[in-house]
């Protein structure tokens, strides 16, 4: 029995495909149930502070939400796009 619903967000400034496909299979393979929330970013921020050119890995688990993952492409309006 599945215990729970496991967000995982990505919060990253690279822009490479392959390091993304690459990024979502591991996710997948360590995670294989986990519903996946990419976010590109220009500076990422950690307890650290801000970065540039790095990714932040985010992973919640919910024990009483069911959680529904959609593609949307951007519209060029980000109010829009919330």
């Amino acid at each position: 029995k599945k215990c729970c619903d496991i967000l995982v967000q990505v919060f990253t400034s690279v822009n490479d495909k392959k390091f993304i496909s690459y990024l979502q299979h591991s996710i997948l393979t360590l995670l294989p149930d986990a519903k996946i929330l990419g976010t590109t970013t220009s500076g990422e921020i950690s307890d650290e502070g801000a970065l540039e050119n790095s990714t932040i890995i985010s992973i919640s688990e919910f024990d009483s939400t069911h959680i529904i993952t959609t593609l949307q492409h951007s519209s060029n309006n980000s109010f829009n796009d919330g």
